[in-house]
């Protein structure tokens, strides 16, 4: 009885990590600084692509330091807004806040990242992240984000499952929003996360990968952009992920993926897509993508870790001391044990590993380590059963 407690704590701790992990891959409220020897989002930056024909790319430099999980918009006026998750050294009021940085010639220069405003957000709400950013008819911004419902202290109570879900918010002018009631689109006991949305052929379509599923996304159409009704889900033939960002271009919509050396797919009717052949692209995950005046392409992407990354993860192996904390009794509503405690699952896409109370994501090519979370201290029991992906559903 004592292993499937054992089984049981850990699948409810793991469950709660993913969750937590893909949720943004944020740390729960940040009220200190972080550990800059803890590995994290942190250690990624932005970086800057261009292509002549949207399916060639080129790098360009870098954008901006220690952030993920970009969108990039071109409007009407001919400006380029960015929306990241940004985590800035030395700046706690900024650090794990979405942040935007506008460009008034064409991606040339840029202004300094600054966090966004969001009004109105309940405080049942966790803050917004994972942004998605599109321009409405009238001239407003509509920004497409994540987030779950959180306990009174701002985290998930334990032993709660609060499934991460779409939100929106409306803008003026791309930095300051006002929340818009209501969800955008969820799924009943799946997560949805890092979506992506665009306007083509007379209604909105909103894509979200389906965790642990390569190549497929959830899809949703609206006509007003508030209320999305689900469709039948995509899938393309690719072990990437639909993280990334939907573009409507002369020759169909553009879908741009993650996931190898990164994906493009087309569609004239977003529900049957093809995989372009040409698509290059040297670096760059979860790639935001914008049209240029002059018919060219931009895309704002997540670079490789930094280089003190990568030498703190080569030297944190050989460096771990063990621990002696006295193993505890597991079962009921006993606190999840943390010292000396390591699991590992995997999928396609990802590999998770758990180890002294904090669940690591890692590239399952690169095994680089892309995100962390530390685990709550309670945590309920659950069946591992609960662990399964969500399979795809057709209609």
């Amino acid at each position: 009885m004592r292993s499937h407690a054992v089984v049981r704590s850990f699948g409810r701790a793991l469950a709660a990590g993913i969750a937590a992990l893909l949720a943004g891959g944020s740390l729960p409220a940040q009220r200190a600084a972080p550990n800059p020897e803890r590995p994290g989002p942190w250690d990624f930056d932005l970086v800057l692509l261009e292509s002549d024909d949207g399916l060639r790319w080129r790098e360009k430099g870098p954008f901006v330091e220690r952030a993920g999980v970009p969108t990039l918009l071109g409007d009407r006026q001919g400006r380029l807004i960015a929306l990241f998750q940004w985590f800035p050294e030395g700046n706690l009021e900024a650090f794990d806040r979405v942040a935007f940085s506008r460009s008034e010639d064409q991606g040339r220069n840029w202004s300094l990242p600054a966090p966004i405003t969001v009004e109105g957000m309940p405080k049942s709400l966790r803050r917004p992240f994972d942004p998605t950013l599109v321009e409405l008819d009238d001239g407003r911004y509509r920004l497409y984000f994540t987030s779950h419902e959180v306990g009174e202290a701002r985290e998930p109570a334990p032993g709660k499952a609060y499934w991460p879900r779409i939100h929106s918010a409306i803008s003026k002018d791309g930095a300051n929003y006002t929340f818009e009631p209501g969800e955008r689109f969820a799924v009943e006991g799946e997560m949805v996360i890092d979506c992506a949305a665009a306007f083509w052929n007379g209604e909105w379509h909103l894509f979200a990968p389906v965790q642990g599923w390569p190549g497929s996304a959830y899809h949703a159409t609206s006509k007003d952009g508030l209320a999305f009704e689900r469709r039948g889900d995509l899938h393309v033939d690719t072990r990437g992920s639909w993280l990334g960002c939907a573009v409507a271009a002369s020759d169909g919509l553009h879908f741009y993926g993650s996931g190898g050396s990164g994906w493009c797919a087309i569609s004239r009717d977003a529900l049957s897509w093809r995989l372009a052949p040409d698509t290059v692209r040297p670096v760059g995950m979860d790639p935001g993508v914008a049209r240029l005046k002059d018919g060219s392409w931009l895309m704002v992407a997540t670079g490789e870790m930094r280089p003190e990354a990568r030498e703190r993860a080569a030297r944190r192996p050989r460096e771990a001391a063990p621990r002696n904390n006295p193993p505890r009794e597991l079962g009921g509503r006993e606190p999840f044990p943390r010292a000396d405690q390591g699991a590992i699952t995997a999928n396609d896409k990802f590999v998770y590993v758990l180890r002294n109370g904090i669940l690591f994501k890692l590239d399952a090519e690169s095994l680089v380590v892309l995100k962390s979370v530390r685990l709550p201290d309670d945590v309920e029991p659950a069946d591992p059963a609960s662990l399964e992906p969500p399979r795809p559903r057709e209609e």
